[in-house]
């Protein structure tokens, strides 16, 4: 996905030794993993962040209800 927006070394990058560790998993509902794959939803980090890695969960302004 990132290759086709010209972003190919970020991508390699990605695919690096832990690209199936467990730090990466993510689990959602099925309803939300359809809005993740179709850009309705995203996380976005969340600046400032000393300790850990926290992330917004941003949903597009045309599907807010």
């Amino acid at each position: 996905m990132l290759e086709m927006f010209g972003l190919g070394n970020s991508a390699k990058a990605l695919y690096g030794g832990e690209v199936n560790s467990l730090h990466n998993v993510i689990t959602m509902a099925i309803n939300l993993h359809s809005d993740f794959d179709s850009f309705r939803m995203w996380l976005e980090p969340v600046r400032g962040q000393v300790c850990c890695i926290i992330y917004s969960i941003i949903l597009h302004s045309s599907y807010i209800v």
